[in-house]
């Protein structure tokens, strides 16, 4: 809505006597209660509501931009026919949508092969990156906040300072002034207040060795060592809205001296947290391989060897109070202890002063050996298979289980390449049927054999009690093994008529167990534990159909279609599932493929107060919510894929490239926070112009299918109790942003990119003394068509905001 429709909204809200406690100090809440009062005068009322109506502010104007990105590279090579190089330099820097959202990188390869005789080369490859990236901390997010925020005030004053709004506190009340528990927030303030930075460096060196001491026997072996470092920094300042919540006052509003000092947690400075972790990979691969070639006919290709692995990470994080990001980033120590407004008992102020720290430190080894052969006859058949045997020390003492053995058989058959064919149909080129079948095996890395706790120190009452203590992190899984997966996969390939027509598919079936999470008994010391037996069967296909209708001297059009379709099943199951499961799609059903959702289903409005009704909540002896929820389809579409189209006029080319989907299902952004204010719209959130064809009085429930205004009739029903859950209470609202009535359709076309590219000819390369020049302009997401009406505009994909269009042209030039 603009502001003048949220202002007409607010009267509305009042004249329907919607009653709540308005957590804020703003708005036409606020107005009312101050002409009410005698504080202001009817016509300063309607003054004020006249500046606000006129206002709109535009936040995405103001918190957004239009990004200059740049990158620049550089690359030589060279050398003899003993010693070759190639190096390579290269520097981006994207400046985000978002102001304050900035990239840069720069990034060094060399690579060096050196060549010793015919049989004998050595390589060494050496490349590193230095990545900073620079964003938002503390709950500040630029998009969530031009999208939700209201526009009847402004971001500046009339003095051009910051216009600070009031914001409600989600944390204590403030121990320095009684009962306070809004402060001022002004979005600019708090991007300029609090921010992020992450610093990644990698670098990492590889050494390939390829000898041939034996005709047809090769010795091959890799030696690669890596290492990657992050630091991350994220701070909030003493003038932050998240750091005065924290302090209790607004900053600069106490002298030094004031008895408020001694009430605070934290009277000076802000928060910084750090964190830093460093991965180090080492990589020793060696293996033999022998390739001959037996009477024209034969080819055996044998392969067998090694590869071991360890990965070392290390690493720690500490946060720490009193930052004075303004005074050479230094610290001032907060008090040891405080006395809260109407207290006269010191509280320990402990956990400020000493903050947090965490420590990194693990380790994963991984040990395989593999072989593979190959046998091809007259280059028609082609038979493969392979073995591997890989270790791990994920398994703890187990040894059964350390190991997992893994295979794999397959076969080609070139069948366009027999006499028969090449006679008989020369338009034919490739006709490839191939078929495999094998065994996968995977490590699961976040769950462990044995209990893993957590030491937080010494917790205790003051100072008294301080005792060491654990906490669990993770519940022993003694039945940890290697996740197996079973695949068969059958596919062809097809090229016509000189490459005018081709084609390239798969159809797959993939059958592995799977390990899922159920509820435990809460005595356990966590409420969620790992159990095995539950089997999901994946089964899809991909194809690509590649098409050239026109193809002369000076013109070509090409056309392209290309898809991927998976379906999954749940075979057995041994998860528990909770409501929240059914209606976020992670519930596990027999017979039912993952991320199938469910919602309750919306009978229509009370007709005395439009309040949402719905079907079967008072039905008893139910099984399982499933009882009273209604299947409203997939978050996964049954059909993805892209189309492309190129056309090309002498040095002219054009491209598009689409993409498409159909047959997934996703639910409607909320109308209504149930989570906040029990789905009353505030003074401070901008509303979705839905709202404006909402029940209002007696009769409209056979019009309009949004509900009154919360607050008008009942605010919490009770859902039905069954054999898999208890009976439990809910706000009606936010049962009707999970109702059926609140899903539609994801079925769309996507224009992803348009382009238009011309090659200078000689002509003009020659005269700049370049190999090559190119001038290219594209669009990324120009526009799509979605099936249904219920989006309204809003993207599909990401169910709010739309994806980025954004416009680029360039110019490449190689010498």
């Amino acid at each position: 809505m603009n502001s003048r429709e949220i202002m007409e909204f607010a009267k509305e809200m009042y004249d329907e006597r919607v009653s709540y406690l308005y957590q804020v100090e703003m708005g036409y809440p606020h107005m009312i209660d101050q002409m009410v009062n005698k504080n202001i005068s009817p016509g300063a009322f309607e003054a004020e509501y006249l500046k606000m109506a006129r206002q709109n502010t535009d936040w995405f104007d103001i918190l957004f931009r239009n990004s200059v990105n740049h990158a620049h590279s550089l690359s030589v090579s060279g050398g003899s026919g003993i010693l070759q190089n190639r190096t390579s330099v290269s520097y981006n820097e994207m400046k985000g949508e978002a102001t304050g959202n900035d990239m840069s990188s720069l990034n060094v390869a060399t690579n060096t092969t050196i060549t010793l005789g015919e049989n004998l080369t050595a390589s060494l490859q050496v490349n590193g990156t230095r990545r900073k990236v620079t964003g938002f901390a503390y709950g500040v997010a630029p998009f969530d906040y031009a999208y939700n925020s209201t526009r009847i005030f402004p971001a500046y004053d009339e003095n051009g300072n910051y216009y600070y709004q009031d914001k409600w506190t989600t944390g204590a009340v403030s121990t320095a002034i009684s009962q306070k528990r809004f402060y001022n927030y002004n979005i600019l303030n708090e991007m300029e207040s609090t921010g992020s930075e992450n610093d990644t460096r990698t670098w990492n060196a590889s050494a390939n060795i390829r000898w041939e001491f034996l005709p047809g026997l090769q010795y091959q072996g890799t030696f690669s060592y890596a290492s990657s470092s992050a630091s991350t920094k994220q701070w909030a300042t003493e003038r932050s809205n998240y750091i005065s919540e924290f302090r209790g006052f607004e900053y600069g509003s106490v002298s030094a001296t004031a008895p408020e000092m001694g009430m605070t947690r934290l009277p000076f400075g802000g928060i910084l947290e750090t964190s830093t972790t460093t991965t180090s990979t080492l990589v020793a691969r060696n293996s033999f391989v022998y390739d001959h070639l037996f009477n024209d006919r034969h080819r055996v290709t044998l392969q067998a060897g090694t590869e071991t692995q360890s990965v070392t990470t290390e690493g720690g994080s500490s946060t720490r109070y009193g930052y004075l990001r303004y005074r050479g980033e230094t610290f001032t120590t907060p008090p040891k202890e405080y006395t809260g407004v109407g207290s006269t008992v010191a509280s320990d102020n402990t956990s400020t002063v000493a903050g947090s720290a965490s420590v990194t430190n693990k380790k994963d080894n991984k040990l395989s050996g593999y072989a593979t052969a190959t046998y091809i006859y007259s280059d028609r058949y082609i038979l493969n298979g392979s073995a591997r045997f890989d270790a791990s020390n994920r398994f703890g003492q187990d040894q059964n289980k350390r190991f997992a053995p893994t295979w794999s058989l397959g076969a080609k058959w070139r069948v366009a390449r027999e006499n028969v064919i090449r006679a008989n149909a020369p338009w034919l080129e490739t006709l490839d049927l191939i078929a495999s079948y094998g065994y996968q095996g995977n490590a699961v890395q976040s769950v462990s054999p044995y209990l893993i706790a957590q030491n937080p120190g010494l917790v205790g009452l003051g100072n008294y009690y301080q005792q060491f203590i654990l906490r669990i992190r993770s519940l022993p899984y003694p039945g940890l093994g290697w996740e197996r997966t079973k695949t068969w996969n059958a596919g062809i390939e097809l090229s016509l008529f000189n490459g005018r027509v081709g084609f390239n598919g798969n159809y797959y079936r993939k059958t592995g167990d799977v390990l899922s999470s159920r509820g435990i008994p809460y005595e356990n010391g966590m409420a969620n534990g790992i159990v095995s037996g539950s089997t999901m069967t994946n089964t899809g296909y991909d194809f690509t159909v590649t098409l050239t209708p026109v193809r002369s001297k000076n013109f070509s059009w090409q056309l392209s279609l290309n898809t991927a379709v998976d379906r999954n099943e749940i075979k057995r199951n041994e998860r528990a599932n909770t409501i929240n499961d059914y209606t976020d799609g992670k519930s596990i059903v027999e017979g039912e493929p993952y991320s199938t959702f469910y919602s309750y289903e919306l009978a229509g409005l009370d007709a005395t107060n439009g309040t949402p009704v719905f079907k079967h909540l008072d039905e008893e002896g139910l099984e399982s919510p499933l009882g009273y929820m209604v299947k409203s389809g997939k978050f996964t579409p049954d059909f993805s894929g892209g189309l492309n189209t190129r056309l090309q006029y002498k040095r002219l080319a054009f491209y598009a490239l689409f993409s498409v989907q159909w047959g997934g299902h996703r639910r409607l952004p909320y109308l209504y926070n149930a989570a906040y204010n029990a789905g009353i719209p505030t003074p401070e959130q901008n509303l979705s112009r839905q709202l404006q064809q909402r029940w209002k009085q007696p009769g409209d429930e056979d019009n309009t299918r949004v509900p009154s205004i919360p607050g008008v009739g009942a605010t919490q029903v009770y859902l039905p109790l069954t054999q898999a859950s208890v009976r439990t209470l809910k706000n009606p609202y936010d049962l009707y942003n999970l109702s059926d009535e609140r899903v539609a359709s994801t079925d769309m076309i996507r224009c992803r990119s348009l382009s238009l590219t011309y090659e200078f000819g000689e002509n003009v390369t020659r005269r700049l003394h370049a190999q090559h020049l190119q001038l290219r302009a594209s669009m990324s997401n120009p526009f799509m068509w979605v099936a249904s009406g219920k989006w309204k505009g809003r993207d599909p994909e990401t169910g709010d905001w739309p994806a980025r269009r954004t416009t680029s042209l360039s110019l490449q030039m190689m010498f």
